[in-house]
């Protein structure tokens, strides 16, 4: 089988006269370890120091299927690989359904009163902080270094441009045919309410909205990272967030084909009250294929059609979408219901459609729905362009 052997003498340290045991466990942050095709070495370390990023070579992968932990050469620990990854005990820890899920599914639609002015409630909603814009936050700090900007922060999703002088510079020998500007979405998502009443289908539409927010600008989703933030996972329930969290999280991603490629997590966030909100929130980077394909949230034109892709309504939805939504946590102050399911295979149909759509040109802006629905939706895509918020219309 495969293994390793590393080093310990050739990885950089933090403090003189480090020990062994300490170098080894260090958990010291922003270090990664990777591996590489044997023969790309100097074009990998080329990267590095054209980036200034401190780089060590400290060992080499084997076919023993050991570890083995040398320092200055001496051998100081050796341990078979399987041991600490496909043998390794998995650790089951109590997990128990919370009690409160009891009375939260209890929500049924005609406990629902109707709106008695749709209009001030949509107004509301555009003023709570989780839905209004973000711009007096970002509009602080230079989104456009290096003039990498292609879409600013405010739609969607982001997207960059890698300009080709961010590679490093090719062999002499090599063919110098030039290497094309590259195009990359970023969206970070997480529904903390739909997670709590539901986390499996939370975790899932977490993943969906993410994926859904680089579709809707053009890119074609790649990979995701995680950062999941609970409470004591000493508690039974709390630890039974974190599992079907978890769960979902790893079928969204599988069924995008969105493999996580690092995250952090935080445990013990709560106070004598309770703990937070289960938010596993998510992070997608996609790739636009041209820059032409790149697409923002707001209308272009008077006149152009807007069009729905998908159900305005599940209807196997008995609260028909209203389950821990905006609305009713703003407008009745519940935290309640079922969160509306969450389809990967329509949402994978989605992505496809909509991606189709707008390579052929037909496209000038898309916008998902999320939180506070169509209605907020529609009305993202009349102010979300920085130009159109201050207009005499929406005084």
């Amino acid at each position: 089988g495969t293994g390793i052997e590393i080093d310990l003498a050739k990885v950089p340290q933090r403090a003189p006269d480090m020990t062994p045991y300490e170098i080894l466990l260090s958990e010291s942050q922003e270090r990664m370890l990777i591996i590489v095709h044997k023969g790309c070495e100097e074009e990998v370390k080329r990267i590095f120091d054209k980036w200034d990023l401190p780089w060590a070579e400290v060992g080499e992968v084997t076919g023993d299927g050991m570890m083995v932990v040398k320092n200055h050469g001496e051998v100081i620990a050796t341990v078979p690989a399987a041991k600490l990854a496909d043998d390794a005990p998995i650790y089951h820890r109590e997990a128990r359904e919370p009690a409160y899920l009891g009375q939260t599914r209890a929500l049924r639609l005609d406990d629902i009163p109707a709106l008695a002015d749709p209009r001030a409630a949509l107004a509301k909603l555009l003023g709570w902080p989780t839905i209004a814009s973000k711009n007096w936050v970002y509009r602080q700090y230079d989104h456009m270094v290096r003039a990498g900007s292609a879409l600013s922060p405010g739609s969607d999703a982001a997207v960059i441009r890698v300009k080709a002088d961010s590679y490093p510079p090719l062999p002499n020998d090599a063919p110098q045919n030039g290497i094309p500007d590259k195009y990359l979405a970023m969206s970070v998502d997480c529904n903390g309410v739909h997670v709590y009443l539901d986390p499996y289908e939370g975790s899932k539409a977490t993943v969906a909205e993410a994926a859904r927010n680089l579709v809707c600008s053009g890119a074609r989703p790649l990979g995701a990272t995680d950062n999941l933030n609970f409470g004591n996972p000493h508690n039974p329930e709390l630890f039974w967030q974190l599992k079907e969290s978890v769960r979902g999280l790893a079928e969204a991603c599988e069924a995008f084909g969105t493999p996580v490629t690092g995250g952090n997590v935080s445990l013990y966030n709560q106070n004598p009250a309770g703990a937070i909100d289960p938010t596993p929130t998510v992070g997608m980077v996609g790739l636009v294929e041209t820059p032409e394909h790149i697409t923002s949230q707001w209308f272009k034109d008077e006149g152009d059609a807007v069009i729905l892709l998908g159900q305005a309504v599940n209807s196997d939805d008995p609260l028909l979408g209203l389950g821990g939504s905006a609305l009713l946590q703003l407008e009745h102050g519940r935290k309640e219901g079922t969160p509306p399911p969450c389809d990967l295979a329509k949402e994978g149909a989605l992505h496809d459609a909509l991606l189709g759509l707008i390579a052929t040109g037909a496209v000038k802006s898309a916008h998902d729905c999320a939180e506070g629905g169509l209605a907020v939706a529609l009305a993202e895509c009349c102010i979300s362009q920085l130009t159109a918020r201050n207009t005499p219309r929406l005084t």
